[in-house]
């Protein structure tokens, strides 16, 4: 039972991530920002900081490693939602983001709050 508890957890922050990466890659993409995507952003990160802390043990389910795996696996879905949202297609996506310092600042936020 714990072992499903602790997958489902995982499975949230993905899906979480998922979104945060969107919002990132929407904001850097269009060298904008709304007060809803800066709302969504943090709200992300707050949805996805609250499960990933231990509560009984201590420490984190996903460690910074594993945070930047999970984040490296939500790029193509991301990358798909956002060309879809915004209108682009994904080459044209690509060439106009940082790719890396999406990443890294996805990692930053979940890491720092």
């Amino acid at each position: 039972m714990e072992e499903m508890s602790r997958d489902n957890k995982i499975s949230k922050i993905e899906n979480l991530l998922d979104i945060l990466l969107l919002h990132l890659i929407k904001k850097y993409a269009e060298r904008r920002t709304t007060r809803s995507w800066e709302g969504t952003i943090k709200n992300v990160v707050d949805m996805i900081r609250r499960p990933n802390k231990r509560r009984k043990t201590g420490g984190y389910y996903l460690s910074k490693n594993d945070l930047q795996k999970a984040i490296e696996d939500s790029w193509n879905i991301a990358m798909r939602k956002a060309s879809f949202d915004g209108g682009y297609d994904e080459v044209e996506l690509t060439g106009n983001i940082d790719k890396a310092k999406i990443k890294n600042d996805a990692l930053k936020l979940v890491l720092q709050g």
